[in-house]
């Protein structure tokens, strides 16, 4: 496998770039010096891919399926698991699946050749049997109950159940009790070779690493297939409406809390322009609701809102959804002083000054980011998949003005909102 060497200046980093034969897209970021190694092996395959056309055959899967997948990889022959190994050789491994793709990774001081063999050995060789399929069923039901339980989990889920229709996003990622029940040995194996094709996958490696061996460890594991990527994914069209406008739930919790989610349909984007996207709404966010920005303060000195008060957002080509959370005493007066407080946004803007600050601001924290290599390689991943590159923001900060936040602005903060609302349980009399 032969590599491509990218220099970017402005970071003072190289990044090797490679494309297996086996079709497998392959990343090494060299840290020389660093003690810490880290490597991600990644599948565009997550919670919402349950359904979607092979050969043009319409496939219908379970929720939780990706979900089961990615815990049953872990399984080897004879009883073990890939645990057992990376205990042997120091590594610290991990995966996680998320709504759009599934990540297996690990982190080491030494032996990261061995580390990696591992890595990709075992998430290469899937070993499923009845019974440890059966055996898993009972172990996920009882996380997914765990979850059920989660006062923040369930407050988030119900969010994304207000504000959509049809997009499997709505969806928790682990199923439901009744859903991972229909999941059989045969039907991994089958959802694996379906979705865990070379084409389908990356692996990022960091660190202070050499090039040719983890060329010589992908050469050793993975092996071309004998048919291409056939996956078509279902697009679903969203209504400029949200599903409902607000959802309660009483649980054991403390204090009220909230959140406040923002449902936007100009999806469809990839490369620099998801990547602008993102990085405009991440701008905004910060310009609005930081503990630094005008607007936090005055919720803040009115006591509507306290140190638990946050955003995020959630994203992909398929769904774009900005959520606005925290405790509240009183959450009718609080989301009614945030949304006025977004209209006088709309209406006064940002100075220059303001945008420029918050953006040199950002800026200096992704370049920094370049440190931490484990944040690094995982945003990669995550980007891969809609086709942005490592050092992509470099050029797009330049392109965000105050026009274009002005315009992101309307499209996040529009009228397709709704209230995940989480209270403690009403007292009997």
């Amino acid at each position: 496998m032969e590599f491509t060497k990218t220099y970017e200046e402005k970071l003072g980093e190289t990044l090797y770039s490679g494309k297996h034969e086996s079709g497998l897209d392959v990343f090494v970021l060299p840290k020389k010096g660093f003690s810490k190694k880290y490597a991600i092996y990644s599948v565009k395959y997550g919670s919402i891919d349950t359904s979607y056309l092979v050969n043009g055959k319409e496939v219908n899967d379970p929720m939780g399926i990706a979900h089961f997948l990615e815990h049953k990889l872990f399984e080897l022959p004879g009883g073990g698991n890939a645990f057992d190994l990376f205990s042997k050789t120091g590594g610290n491994a991990n995966a996680f699946t998320s709504h759009d793709m599934t990540g297996y990774l690990f982190s080491c001081s030494d032996y990261f050749n061995e580390n990696l063999d591992i890595l990709l050995s075992y998430v290469n060789d899937p070993y499923f049997t009845v019974e440890n399929v059966a055996k898993e069923q009972g172990i996920i039901a009882q996380e997914i109950k765990m979850y059920d339980d989660d006062p923040e989990w369930r407050l988030f889920n119900n969010a994304l159940e207000a504000l959509y229709f049809e997009n499997p996003v709505r969806n928790d990622i682990a199923g439901t009790v009744e859903s991972i029940s229909h999941i059989t040995k045969d039907f991994l194996y089958q959802i694996y070779d379906t979705f865990y094709h070379p084409e389908n996958m990356v692996l990022f490696v960091a660190g202070d690493v050499d090039v040719d061996d983890v060329a010589k460890l992908v050469d050793k594991n993975v092996k071309k297939r004998d048919r291409s990527f056939l996956v078509e994914r279902k697009i679903y069209r969203e209504p400029d409406c949200v599903k409902q406008k607000r959802i309660v739930k009483e649980m054991s919790v403390s204090q009220p809390s909230f959140i406040l989610g923002f449902k936007d349909n100009h999806v469809g984007l990839t490369g620099k322009e998801l990547l602008k996207k993102n990085m405009e709404t991440a701008l905004l966010l910060k310009m609005m609701f930081s503990p630094s920005a005008p607007l936090y303060n005055e919720l803040y000195q009115k006591g509507l809102i306290n140190d638990t008060f946050g955003f995020d957002c959630l994203n992909s080509d398929s769904y774009f959804a900005t959520f606005l959370n925290g405790e509240a005493k009183e959450i009718d007066r609080t989301v009614e002083a945030v949304l006025a407080g977004i209209e006088s946004v709309k209406k006064n803007g940002f100075s220059k000054e303001e945008i420029e600050r918050c953006k040199k601001a950002s800026l200096g924290r992704q370049i920094r980011a370049y440190d931490a290599i484990e944040s690094v390689a995982n945003s990669f991943a995550a980007n891969y998949f809609y086709q942005i590159g490592a050092f992509d923001f470099l050029s797009v900060y330049p392109a965000i003005t105050e026009e274009s936040l002005m315009k992101r602005l309307m499209e996040v903060f529009n009228e397709h909102y709704a209230v995940s609302e989480m209270k403690p349980v009403s007292k009997g009399e």
